[in-house]
């Protein structure tokens, strides 16, 4: 929608985890890294863990780009938090037949294909992703997955990402078997607000945009709401470009962004502040959360409205007393205040309301409240 406005050939900021758009910061160049030592070294189980959205499927994608051709990987994306059988999954990972066989039989599938690729000369490595979801029972039969080996050789090493709470599992005194043969371990870290900036300015410049659409402080305010999370950034920064793209903007401003934040809060949606990832919440965000329980703060509002949010503001700065329904019919009669659309959402502009408020209440003396019902007669007057 936006992309050519800003001089974009594709959405900088889309949620879907892609190499060609990996940041090397510190952090994720350290966790690429600790990554393939742990493959290089024959590390018998390398652990990787990061908070939601914070760049570790990237990390496998970049990392399954750069494996050498002696490693058999399987990549496993489905973990469950029901009790299933692990074994048609770890097959599916490395294409073999699973369906209608029993476990035993399973297993005894995959360990004639480890022996064969170790005959073959080829190492065999198994990631997991959202390894976290993995029951005890899962962890321990990785656990002995990780015990077959011929002499000094490993058949299969082990690659396990996760959120957090994998390392709380594997702290357990259930699996600290498991824990001893964790070789390489390293937890991605969120950005700092210098990295947040140098992120977005990076995404948009491998998308062909320039590099002055985001300012210094709208960099700012994205990293104080996301926490440094990179997909919360991307979340951010996408609905910004597409709110500057419905206004016309060229560049992307802290009042903007305060706008995407606000409306993102209020729909419930964007899980950004101090609930979602333990940072402070900033200003906007508290000003959002007080607009939602009927609290609209007067003396700091976005430049945009949304319905709810108009109606609340004109009858307590206007004295005006109208429904949301009656706010849309207004407008479908093209006399009510005026209207923009982000996409299917209508946003009312402060000054549009101001100025539709001050006609309505033209024929009323100075300081006189406006108490009766909205009609045709008044509003042509």
């Amino acid at each position: 929608m936006y992309e050519a406005f800003y001089g974009c050939r594709e959405k900088p900021f889309s949620l879907s985890p892609d190499p060609a758009y990996l940041f090397k910061s510190r952090k994720h160049s350290m966790g690429l890294t600790m990554l393939e030592y742990g493959l290089a070294s024959k590390a018998s189980i390398v652990i990787l863990t990061g908070e939601v959205g914070s760049g570790k499927t990237t990390l496998i994608r970049k990392l399954l780009q750069r494996v050498s051709s002696d490693l058999t990987v399987g990549l496993m994306t489905h973990t469950s938090r029901s009790k299933v059988d692990i074994f048609p999954w770890i097959s599916l990972a490395f294409g073999l037949d699973y369906q209608g066989k029993e476990t035993v039989s399973l297993f005894e599938n995959l360990n004639e294909f480890l022996r064969n690729e170790h005959q073959a000369s080829r190492r065999v490595v198994l990631i997991i992703d959202e390894a976290q979801n993995l029951s005890f029972d899962d962890l321990d039969e990785m656990r002995m997955l990780s015990n077959v080996n011929v002499d000094n050789d490993m058949f299969m090493q082990l690659v396990l990402v996760g959120q957090p709470e994998l390392l709380q599992k594997l702290r357990q005194p259930e699996l600290r078997q498991l824990a001893q043969r964790i070789s390489v371990d390293y937890n991605l870290e969120p950005l700092s607000s210098q990295e947040t900036a140098l992120y977005i300015h990076h995404r948009i410049k491998v998308a062909g945009g320039g590099p002055d659409i985001f300012d210094e402080r709208s960099c700012a305010l994205v990293h104080r709401n996301s926490g440094g999370i990179p997909r919360l950034i991307n979340i951010i920064c996408d609905a910004a470009l597409g709110y500057g793209f419905a206004d016309d903007r060229r560049s992307i401003d802290e009042a903007l962004i305060n706008m995407v934040i606000r409306d993102r809060v209020l729909g419930g949606i964007l899980p950004v502040g101090e609930s979602a990832i333990g940072v402070p919440v900033s200003p906007a965000l508290r000003s959002a959360t007080a607009i939602e329980k009927g609290t609209l703060d007067l003396s700091e509002l976005p430049a945009r409205l949304t319905r709810s949010q108009a109606v609340e503001y004109l009858s307590r700065r206007h004295g005006i007393p109208i429904k949301e329904s009656t706010l849309y019919r207004r407008r479908m009669e093209k006399t009510g205040p005026p209207i923009v659309y982000f996409g299917r959402k209508p946003l009312y502009p402060l000054e549009g309301l101001d100025k539709w408020a001050e006609a309505v209440l033209r024929p009323y003396p100075t300081g006189v409240k406006f108490r009766g019902r909205i009609t045709s007669s008044r509003r042509s007057q």
